[in-house]
């Protein structure tokens, strides 16, 4: 999700993103404002290198344990 910060920070202060290079982000404002899902089809979540989850819209699996201390 933290790819999602530059395009969503870029579209609330009016400007566009770099077209010269891939972007992986996404605007997540309709998310954050409430009004719409998450625009991904699924989301992965990592610890370290290794990944613990993915999540869609409909699933969640978790292959891996893991406690934020």
């Amino acid at each position: 999700m933290n790819i999602d910060i530059a395009p969503t920070l870029a579209a609330l202060a009016g400007t566009t993103m770099p077209t010269d290079r891939p972007i992986d982000g996404k605007d997540i404002r309709p998310l954050l404002e409430g009004s719409a899902v998450s625009p991904h089809d699924a989301l992965l979540h990592f610890v370290n290198e290794e990944a613990a989850a993915i999540r869609t819209q409909r699933w969640r699996l978790v292959s891996r344990a893991f406690y934020l201390t």
